[in-house]
């Protein structure tokens, strides 16, 4: 990864004058870069700021401006809809035609994140046998035309994508588009047809290293696994589409149902099997903002202008902002997840869309969505136990080398205060000890 210059700047505490050209007390700090604003959003006071204006990469705070995005957008209530069709002629009990699948991008369909939402191939069935069909006698067709540029972005980077945190975006997503691969058996749930497992890897205490070629099914694995008969990998599925078509042509064939696959005319009747919606667009970002999901993500980015282009809808995203007054010209947005390297925003950037969105009639449906410190989700161990617990609604972000948060300070009743911004890249201290010092610097300005 490029290393980003760092540049020295003013360091300015409202509550404690502390004379220091570094904000945070680590190890290896003169090759760390770090960015902060705090301030107050009732009267703009600046509490601290450190490399406001540098560009920094956010990780999965990415997903905070993502979803203050697609909320400015598509709203709190939208629902991605999967629509299930018999195209042909019904006769006799038998479909003279194909089963078709319409997706929409649903990245919730059978999503263990969402169990009360999931019955997808049963409710397929169940409609199935209300219409007395027996046979089918072409095929199942998974349509996604409506989804351009699928599967991983391609700024992402290829140790990410055979892992399950790096499942691609289709516009047919299933099961979180994840499966558990067990090293012991070599099986895989649920099935991947025609996966191919490199093990390579050797007994010990160090990472396994994952690689997998964007819709390749040649996973291989290095490194070292532990000695554990019961040690298991999640994986990226190469293509969800092809894993619900396996699932339901065996649940059809549990149920009598049989599918011939003859190349067969097929004349233009369209008759509505089953249609799935997913759960409102609120429930999806609440959930993605939580737990950091990034499928989840970038299928809400998609949902901003599902049929078009990735390159299309980020710039769509980015307009949004520019009609706001905000200079996006020394920002890059690459995904909605901040799962690539190559995104940039600066702490200036990032608190100015936290203190617009606090002062829009969507603050609380917004605010709502971040995780709170010391409480749940990706924050449930941060300033756990300390007076700060439950007063900071931040989005998290990390990966190698950067550790990010950004949201809000809040009062005794749950409003915003402050606006935080606390971003650090190229580190070399342990994390723990760099949280360790974000956690501590809070404490001490609040």
């Amino acid at each position: 990864m490029k290393r980003i210059k760092t540049i020295t700047t003013a360091l300015f505490i409202s509550t404690t004058a502390i004379a220091a050209t570094h904000p945070l007390n680590i190890s290896g700090k003169e090759a760390t870069s770090v960015g902060i604003y705090i301030a107050e959003l009732s009267s703009g006071k600046i509490l601290m700021e450190h490399n406001k204006s540098l560009a920094f990469s956010p990780a999965s705070v990415m997903k905070s401006f993502t979803s203050a995005s697609a909320l400015s957008i598509i709203g709190t209530d939208y629902r991605f809809q999967t629509d299930t069709y018999a195209i042909g002629e019904i006769k006799n009990g038998t479909l003279h035609g194909n089963l078709v699948i319409k997706a929409s991008g649903d990245p919730t369909l059978e999503s263990k994140h969402f169990p009360d939402n999931r019955g997808f191939i049963d409710s397929i069935v169940t409609n199935l046998n209300r219409l007395k069909i027996s046979n089918i006698s072409g095929s199942i067709i998974i349509d996604q035309s409506l989804i351009r540029d699928q599967g991983a972005v391609p700024s992402w980077e290829i140790e990410d994508v055979a892992w399950g945190y790096g499942a691609g975006f289709y516009a047919l997503n299933y099961r979180d588009n994840n499966f558990k691969l067990s090293i012991t058996s070599m099986t895989t749930e649920p099935e991947i047809q025609n996966l191919v497992v490199c093990n390579n890897a050797i007994i010990g205490t160090d990472e396994p290293i994952l690689t997998r070629g964007i819709d390749s099914y040649r996973l291989n694995i290095s490194g070292s696994i532990p000695d554990s008969k019961t040690y298991t990998l999640s994986c990226s599925m190469p293509n969800p589409a092809n894993v619900l078509s396996f699932e339901l042509k065996k649940r059809l064939a549990l149920d009598g149902i049989s599918i011939h696959n003859e190349k067969t005319y097929v004349n233009n009747d369209s008759i509505l099997i089953y249609t799935h919606k997913s759960p409102v667009s609120q429930e999806i970002m609440k959930s993605l903002m939580t737990r950091s999901d990034n499928l989840m993500a970038e299928s809400i980015l998609r949902a901003i202008a599902p049929d078009s282009t990735r390159a299309s809808v980020i710039k769509t995203e980015i307009d949004i902002w520019k009609n706001r007054g905000f200079d996006c010209d020394l920002i890059t947005v690459r995904d909605g997840s901040g799962l690539s390297r190559s995104n940039r925003l600066s702490p200036l950037f990032v608190a100015r869309v936290m203190e617009w969105m606090a002062k829009s009639e969507m603050r609380d449906n917004y605010i709502s969505m971040f995780p709170l410190a010391g409480k749940n989700g990706t924050l449930k161990n941060f300033l756990k136990g300390s007076r700060l617990s439950g007063l900071l609604a931040l989005k998290s972000g990390s990966m190698n080398g950067v550790q990010c948060y950004a949201g809000y300070k809040l009062n005794n009743s749950g409003n915003p205060t402050h606006v935080v911004v606390i971003m650090a890249n190229n580190f070399f201290c342990k994390r723990k000890e760099l949280i360790k010092e974000i956690e501590h610097l809070l404490l001490k300005i609040f």
